[in-house]
């Protein structure tokens, strides 16, 4: 039985002819509650809405670090990004997805072509300690605990940064 959800054409069964159809899409029906294709995780009546979606935090800091320019912060600008991803009320896993996604599909590959960072070559072994050295970050970011600020707690990361490059950090960090 062939059947059109057209609105122009109301709803038909059939060879055309018009008859009542429960199954018919009515608007402000309860159908129109749920997400018909099933694209939106967490859709429905009743059904809780997804965290939000980390990497508009993530995105943020990243080009927060790349306007500050400063060597060195680098797993500081990561800890910072999943700390404000979690406030802003990520969860913890999708955060650690997008940025391991991050990591071995673009970073890992961009370092051994020389393409990433300093633009120099990295060995697989170089790029493996980078990347755990950047998920640790991300790791301490995820922790922070509820009432900390980000800045404060990621703080720690800039310990070992060169005197000369603190004044362009004292936006995060005051006190050294």
């Amino acid at each position: 039985m062939a059947q059109s959800l057209r609105p122009d054409r109301g709803c038909t069964q059939g060879s055309g002819r018009h008859e009542k159809n429960d199954l018919c899409r009515r608007k402000h029906g309860p159908l129109d509650k749920i997400d018909r294709n099933g694209l939106v995780p967490g859709s429905g009546p009743g059904m809780k809405p997804p965290p939000p979606d980390p990497l508009t935090a993530l995105q943020r800091t990243y080009e927060e670090m790349v306007r500050t320019n400063v060597p060195g912060t680098d797993q500081f600008f990561h800890c910072l990004a999943t700390c404000r991803a979690v406030k802003n009320g990520s969860s913890p896993g999708g955060i650690r997805y997008y940025t391991n996604q991050k990591e071995y599909l673009r970073d890992y590959p961009l370092g051994r072509l020389g393409l990433y960072g300093t633009g120099v070559r990295h060995s697989h072994a170089e790029m493996i300690q980078d990347i755990r050295g950047d998920q640790a970050a991300n790791e301490q970011g995820i922790s922070c605990p509820a009432g900390v600020p980000c800045n404060q707690h990621c703080a720690p990361l800039l310990d070992n940064l060169p005197a000369r490059l603190r004044p362009f950090m004292r936006r995060y960090r005051t006190v050294w």
